[in-house]
């Protein structure tokens, strides 16, 4: 089970480099290696499971994390891959789609690296507005988690993904049905960001 994730605030072209080398480096490559090391023996026993914690970012890249989401895309996109290549041992995998649960990966000491004094301004007071309150509101408890978690790992299937929480089936049948342009319009109006052109100038 790859649970171990890292979260960080601030749009594409503010984030640091730096940050996107750390997210990538514990929500990609750590999974990665742990797998690459696991494989010989579970493809020997020819049964075993490898359960992939993914979120709403991986759906869909989203506004103000777009570190997290694309190290969390990338991460699913891993493991679609990986599974068809090591079914025929046997072996299967489960992506688990998860909303917003009360957990460490989102507190106030995530790190924010967007200048909200910048030119990203009226975009971060959209996002952090609607954000905060939506997790105050809505937040599981990780129990919730811990219970999709353990049907998980008894999945058979070559591949499963598994939605927790009605955030992420929300979002999840929202992007497989919907143009990715209305898709686009639905989170802007949602997260209160500035319509197209509205900064152009500013």
């Amino acid at each position: 089970v790859h649970n171990a994730g890292l979260a960080a605030a601030g749009s594409a072209e503010e984030t640091p480099m730096e940050a996107w080398h750390q997210l990538f480096a514990t929500n990609l490559f750590g999974p990665v290696e742990l797998t690459k090391a696991l494989l010989p023996a579970m493809r020997k026993k020819g049964s075993g499971r490898i359960v992939v914690i993914s979120s709403q970012g991986g759906i869909r890249g989203m506004p103000g994390i777009s570190t997290y989401s694309a190290s969390k895309g990338a991460l699913e996109r891993w493991a679609e891959s990986m599974s068809q290549e090591i079914a025929p041992f046997g072996l299967g995998v489960t992506i688990l789609v998860t909303g917003t649960f009360k957990t460490e990966i989102l507190t106030e000491q995530t790190p924010d690296y967007g200048d909200h004094n910048g030119p990203y301004a009226k975009v971060y007071e959209g996002i952090h507005t609607t954000g905060r309150e939506f997790v105050d509101k809505n937040a599981a408890p990780p129990e919730k988690f811990a219970l999709a978690l353990s049907a998980a790992i008894d999945d058979d299937a070559p591949i499963r993904r598994r939605t927790v929480g009605p955030d992420a089936a929300g979002l999840y049948i929202m992007a497989r049905l919907l143009p990715g342009n209305l898709v686009h319009k639905i989170i802007r109006k949602a997260m209160k960001l500035p319509a197209q052109n509205a900064l152009k100038n500013a």
